[in-house]
């Protein structure tokens, strides 16, 4: 696309007319900078889609000044008038083949998921047709270059600070501590998430690390600890939370939930294992089969030789997957508390945990068997179930009204 000559390829088209979004030069090439310019990367103005706006780069490409998905579509449409076989036409017609599949199929709500996405379709389009040198940029790498100072991710963690907190009247002092924003699309709300860390081997109530929980699209603010607090009353482990008042240097950030977190110091606490090597968080698509081993991350760093560490969860993994009766697992897996925590997830509405692969940590606890512990609780009480479940609705297409099944509240733990 970058290495295009729109003039020379469509002698006969008005190309800046027709293509105005992409500001055609004197030259026949397309001005980046101006359409990079056009386009809103800024995730502020991304922060209120709660769900329904799942694709962010279908948004931004069309949003803007220009529509750019428009603009694209009309280019694969348009035939060279040269009549040669046009190398450079080609490449940029498989680059915006891809880039609309991209928007297209993509469930991205990152900014940076996205861009992360678009540049890794465009380096693979480029590899598959084997360009080769284009001569007019290397626009890979400028788009990393240009787009990464844009797109900066909110990575914010800081040590230079002390905590104060305040409990009944009583203050407590830390003079170390780390915080940091949390969370992944949560940290581009108005009203992030939190990390907090207090080291120097001191602890709050037993407990030295935890999140401040916005929960921003949760507008009870009740989901968290109502689901805590059941949690709790049945004896099931899990983390804890509550309410907390929030200042940073003397300024008011708001109420946030306040919850410990699954870290190694949190086993220790709550399990006496010191440094263990056998917490893995797991989002993303992680649904307790093989390819699972890949996905969920180790929480210990500092593990010398993971060789074996690996073998030992991905065993785990398999005989879960190939279990054909609780009884094949027993021996391995915290069973009950197991069936314990789906009870809580369907009769809560809670689908935000292993139903989507998502917000949850396996750890293999000192009697040998793993347990299942769930984080990420404003998502419960059925919120958002009606879009994870049944989609948009479509006016024009009353057919798909027929098959949807509307009574979710009743839905069976198989559906």
């Amino acid at each position: 696309m970058f290495n295009l000559n729109f003039t020379e390829t469509f002698p006969n088209i008005d190309v800046k007319n027709e293509f105005s979004g992409f500001y055609i030069g004197q030259d026949g090439f397309i001005d980046v900078d101006q359409i990079i310019a056009n386009l809103d990367f800024d995730p502020k103005h991304y922060v209120d889609f709660d769900f329904a706006m799942n694709n962010i780069l279908l948004h931004i490409l069309e949003k803007g000044k220009y529509n750019y998905m428009d603009y694209l579509k009309k280019l694969i449409a348009f035939e060279a008038y040269t009549g040669e076989d046009n190398m450079a036409l080609n490449s940029t017609k498989a680059i915006a083949t891809t880039i609309i599949e991209s928007a297209k199929n993509n469930g991205d709500t990152q900014i940076n998921n996205t861009i992360d996405t678009l540049i890794a379709n465009i380096a693979l389009t480029e590899e598959n047709n084997q360009v080769g040198d284009l001569g007019q940029v290397n626009y890979i790498q400028f788009l990393q270059e240009k787009l990464g100072s844009t797109l900066q991710m909110e990575d914010f963690k800081t040590k230079n600070g002390t905590l104060t907190v305040s409990v009944g009247g009583e203050e407590k002092i830390f003079e170390k501590i780390t915080l940091s924003l949390s969370g992944q699309y949560s940290r581009y709300l108005v009203k992030p998430n939190f990390n907090l860390k207090i080291r120097g081997k001191k602890d709050l109530f037993g407990r030295s690390q935890f999140k401040l929980r916005s929960d921003l699209t949760e507008p009870t603010f009740l989901r968290s600890k109502l689901t805590s607090d059941v949690h709790k009353k049945m004896g099931v482990t899990s983390i804890l939370a509550n309410y907390a008042i929030f200042y940073i240097n003397d300024e008011y950030m708001g109420l946030f939930v306040l919850t410990d977190t699954y870290k190694l110091p949190w086993i220790e606490q709550v399990y006496g294992e010191k440094d263990t090597s056998h917490l893995y968080k797991c989002s993303l698509l992680a649904y307790l089969n093989e390819d699972s081993a890949n996905i969920c991350e180790n929480e210990n760093d500092d593990i010398v030789d993971p060789t074996e560490i690996s073998e030992e969860w991905s065993t785990f993994l398999n005989t879960i997957f190939e279990a054909q009766s609780a009884e094949d697992i027993e021996d391995v897996f915290e069973v009950d508390h197991f069936i314990k925590e789906m009870v809580i997830e369907y009769l809560l509405g809670a689908w935000d945990h292993i139903q989507l692969g998502h917000n949850f940590y396996l750890y293999k606890q000192p009697n040998g068997k793993w347990i299942y512990l769930t984080y990420d609780h404003d998502h419960t009480f059925g919120i958002n179930l009606d879009r994870l479940f049944l989609g948009y609705i479509y006016v024009d297409l009353p057919e798909r009204l027929e098959k949807l099944d509307f009574d979710y509240p009743n839905y069976s733990f198989e559906k």
